[in-house]
């Protein structure tokens, strides 16, 4: 009789380092998602020991600035300093036992009421809310990190799947861990910090559906950088800042209450506005039947120092030196953003108390879409900024000439008075940093 023998595994020196080369791919991805999901925890986990309160979305109504399992942080608000039109604010349900809701404020009523709406709805929210009914004032977004609990239910068994993924990481562990050091006592600990505080996030999902919801006696932070623009720009302190939103075609309010900006000749309101995912609208400039423009006069509007000027434009067959925003006159200029003689750059000038005028130029993008603009000054250099990059500098020291003129967006001029869209305008007694300008372009493009 012949003996047959079954082959036994196949343990060549290829087979082995294939199996390894795979378990090493699957501890890199599994280490990757593990630092994302800790990282965004973290996001949401660290504002709340300085009294802010992350919400989970639940909804789809304030889409495609947030979506359903993104989660809100909102700090408290400050009585002292309600909410202005455009805001997005939390609201306290409508019933007991259902979830906040997250709307932006779109009217502020005489009888210092609110109306709200959802970006994604199309009528306003049904009930006019009060102070007392606005329990948070929304400043960032963490993307998705509330899906696991919204999905599954408050209680969720969040703590059995991080349980499964360290099982898996335990068996890649031990089948290695012959061929490898002994892990140090530091990163073991470390790792099983970031597996409790992962649990506990995972679990504190609460009957209202507000996903980590904590409080703290440490007073409310404001941070100048935030997921939404208009609040972005409140918290960066400008000087003043014109949203040119809603329907009033003579008077554009000052959110910082410093002036209102006078606009002549009717411009048109209702004009689709520049940022993604904020319903506030933009104001239209035009020459005929008569020159529109925009006008306001203020001592807060004049720097001799650093400044920063900033507006969003919608242009298209630009012609010669048409004017965005600007503060003096014709050989008298605090500040200039406008597009040059060819209509194709942009430029941002100054005229020195001391020296010869300074000009930075750079490209403004074709096409007819929105752009950012922005132009400061820090003491040392000149700069113009479009959506976000810095396209040229030139160096300046020194005091800049002020004056008692209006800070005009376009002009009353047939030749330089500008055709098309602006949003957004903002003026600053510092220069904004290429960090600020980069993230308020970012957060606020189409």
């Amino acid at each position: 009789m012949i003996a047959v023998r079954s082959p036994g595994p196949d343990t060549s020196p290829a087979r082995g380092r294939l199996g390894a080369l795979a378990t090493d791919a699957a501890r890199v991805v599994l280490s990757s998602t593990l630092m994302a999901v800790f990282t965004l925890l973290a996001c949401v986990l660290a504002p709340l020991t300085w009294g802010w309160h992350a919400y989970t979305v639940t909804s789809g109504s304030m889409q495609p600035l947030v979506r359903p399992g993104d989660v809100v942080l909102a700090s408290t608000v400050d009585p002292r300093r309600p909410p202005d039109v455009g805001a997005v604010v939390v609201l306290s349900p409508i019933e007991r036992g259902r979830p906040p809701i997250t709307h932006r404020v779109v009217e502020r009523l005489p009888d210092g009421r609110y109306r709200t709406k959802g970006d994604a709805n199309r009528q306003p929210d049904a009930r006019l809310v009060d102070t007392g009914q606005i329990i948070g004032r929304a400043r960032l977004v963490v993307p998705l990190i509330g899906l696991v609990p919204l999905r599954l239910g408050p209680g969720a068994p969040v703590l059995g799947v991080l349980v499964v993924l360290g099982s898996l990481a335990a068996g890649l562990v031990a089948r290695h861990r012959r061929a490898r050091p002994p892990t140090p006592p530091a990163t073991a600990a470390a790792g099983l910090a970031a597996v409790v505080l992962l649990a506990a996030a995972g679990t504190v999902a609460t009957g209202s559906r507000a996903a980590w919801v904590g409080t703290s006696g440490t007073p409310a932070h404001t941070w100048v950088t935030s997921d939404f623009y208009y609040e972005a720009m409140v918290a960066s302190a400008p000087a003043s800042y014109w949203r040119l939103g809603g329907n009033n075609a003579t008077s554009a309010p000052d959110v910082m209450g410093a002036a209102a900006m006078a606009l002549v000749n009717t411009p048109t309101v209702g004009r689709p506005g520049a940022l993604r995912g904020d319903p506030d609208t933009a104001m239209g400039f035009f020459r005929a039947p008569a020159i529109s423009y925009g006008t306001v006069t203020s001592a807060a509007h004049s720097f001799a120092g650093s400044m920063t000027v900033a507006a969003w434009s919608r242009v298209s067959g630009v012609t010669s030196n048409w004017r965005l925003v600007f503060k003096g006159t014709s050989g008298n200029l605090n500040y200039l953003l406008s597009w040059d003689t060819s209509g194709n750059n942009m430029r941002f000038l100054v005229d020195p108390a001391a020296t010869s005028r300074v000009t930075a130029t750079g490209a403004y993008p074709a096409g007819g879409a929105w752009h950012f603009i922005v132009g400061s000054y820090d003491g040392a250099f000149v700069r113009l900024y479009v959506d976000g990059q810095q396209l040229h500098q030139v160096a300046l020291t020194g005091a800049l000439k002020t004056n008692a003129n209006a800070l005009t967006v376009s002009e009353n001029n047939a030749s330089t008075g500008m055709i098309g869209d602006v949003d957004e305008v903002a003026v600053w007694g510092r220069a904004l940093s290429a960090g600020e300008i980069n993230h308020l372009w970012t957060i606020g493009h189409p």
